[in-house]
């Protein structure tokens, strides 16, 4: 591992001492490159939705593309820094972002009619592959590159080029809400696709002025002699999987969740989606252990309400400040959960030698934990069980560092026993008729509230009784 600088130095080590004009171009190809993807998202689903209608399900389908499609990106991207030719790896990217020109302007690719009566989802992905998936999968892989060129255009010993990815999920977040407030109700499509082409092709420009200040500016020798570092051990690599899918897996999740459960509500996809790029800023910019901590220490509470909320009060199309307690309720969840894995993520990055192999754990945790919610679970389950599901995987990913010392406590895991036979004996005995008495649900989740309330200083042993209560509602 290297001695890079703490997340809440991140933005100042990667820019201070650098000339002008690098900084300058890595910045607005930075940027250019994550608002144009979050600008085609939103804008070829206005292609396409009027054939499919608006449904929670096929944002998830689509969000589920663009997810798998940006861990191919990644990986892409991945291997091109395997190459050993610094000027290989950069007439290579440029060659392909400027074949995808042949893709512009966007639109439905031809010989694609209505969706069929089954496979929608399949045919979906089909649709977006062979209208965008060329554009697309060159500026996914922007992301990791442009990082990758910087630190190599550097050529300094502990380059951290970090913050562009906080500048990248800025640009994303930017385009994410221009496009519904200023972009959409100005432009007709046509006049969107144009727009975007027009900025795909300055962004081939930035991409060709940033690989020639790279390829002239660091020596090539002596800068890779000092960048030589030990690679990421498996377990990290397992660690920023798990820690990319829970998020991804929540932001679809929690969208099925408002969308079913509390009110259906258009483009409530936004909300989320916004949220999670905004995390991704802030602890790739400014991020401290003390406030970290603080977050990490707040969410079991804030599970253990949503779970509380979901057992002993469950009610679907919510109206007044019942509507907006739950709805803010659930967001901070998602807000929360995801500050905290992104945290650990920002807190364990690897040397920038290695932040390929480290985008793309996180790219395929997160096209992971996107497919679970938008094509699994749907399959698998006749209710939204994704979402307590990744509540309890959130809860067994809190560092066990951040939480005191536990000593196994026998009261704690008496509690625990004595809720999972209140909960499960009655169904395992053929009598889950039970349950349908309202004081004896409210009584029985009112235990399992406390059971968990009580192990919150144990990770395992709070996720196990996290656990037992949803099963509660559920049952």
């Amino acid at each position: 591992m290297s001695s890079e600088p703490k997340p809440g130095a991140i933005a100042d080590a990667g820019v201070r001492g650098f000339p002008t004009s690098l900084v300058a171009a890595f910045l607005a190809a930075t940027f250019l490159s994550a608002a144009l993807i979050f600008a085609i998202q939103p804008m070829f689903a206005r292609f396409v939705l009027p054939r499919l209608g608006g449904s929670p399900g096929v944002w998830s389908v689509a969000m589920a593309f663009f997810q798998a499609l940006l861990f191919c990106g990644y990986l892409y991207a991945h291997l091109l820094t395997r190459l050993p030719s610094w000027t290989a790896r950069v007439a290579t990217h440029l060659t392909v972002s400027a074949v995808a020109l042949l893709w512009l302007p966007l639109g439905i690719a031809r010989g694609w009619g209505d969706p069929p009566a089954s496979g929608e989802a399949l045919w979906l992905f089909g649709l977006f592959a062979a209208s965008i998936g060329a554009p697309y999968f060159a500026l996914s892989a922007n992301g990791p590159l442009l990082q990758s060129w910087f630190a190599r255009g550097a050529d300094r010993p502990g380059a951290d080029p970090y913050f562009l990815y906080a500048v990248s999920n800025a640009g994303s977040f930017l385009a994410l809400l221009a496009y519904p407030l200023a972009i959409e109700p100005l432009l007709p499509l046509a006049g969107q696709s144009m727009l975007w082409s027009a900025g795909y092709v300055a962004l081939v420009v930035l991409l060709a002025i940033c690989g020639a200040l790279v390829l002239k500016r660091s020596g090539l020798q002596e800068h890779e002699a000092v960048a030589r570092t030990e690679a990421p051990p498996l377990r990290d690599l397992l660690r920023w999987c798990l820690l990319g899918a829970i998020p991804s897996g929540l932001l679809v999740a929690v969208t099925a969740q408002i969308s079913t459960d509390i009110a259906a509500i258009p483009l409530v996809w936004v909300i989320p989606l916004a949220l999670y790029l905004l995390t991704l800023v802030i602890v790739f910019r400014s991020w401290g252990e003390a406030t970290h901590q603080r977050v990490v220490a707040c969410v079991p509470w804030l599970l253990l309400a949503v779970a509380g909320v979901m057992v002993l009060a469950p009610e679907s199309n919510l109206e007044g400040v019942r509507f907006i307690a739950e709805l803010l309720l659930h967001l901070a969840v998602f807000v929360v959960v995801a500050f905290m894995c992104h945290g650990e993520l920002a807190r364990g990055r690897p040397h920038a030698n290695h932040l390929t192999m480290f985008y793309l754990a996180m790219a395929f945790g997160g096209m992971v934990g996107g497919a679970f919610s938008s094509l699994a679970a749907p399959a698998l389950f006749s209710w939204i069980a994704e979402y307590p599901i990744l509540i309890v995987a959130a809860a067994l990913c809190r560092p066990a560092s951040a939480q005191p010392e536990w000593s196994g406590d026998a009261r704690v895991l008496g509690a625990a026993a004595v809720a999972a036979v209140l909960v499960l004996g009655p169904g395992l005995l053929g009598r889950g008729a039970i349950y349908q008495v309202e004081y004896v649900t409210t009584a029985i989740g009112l235990m399992g509230l406390a059971a968990a309330a009580l192990a919150w200083r144990s990770v395992p042993l709070f996720a196990a009784a996290l656990a037992i209560l949803l099963a509660i509602g559920r049952l």
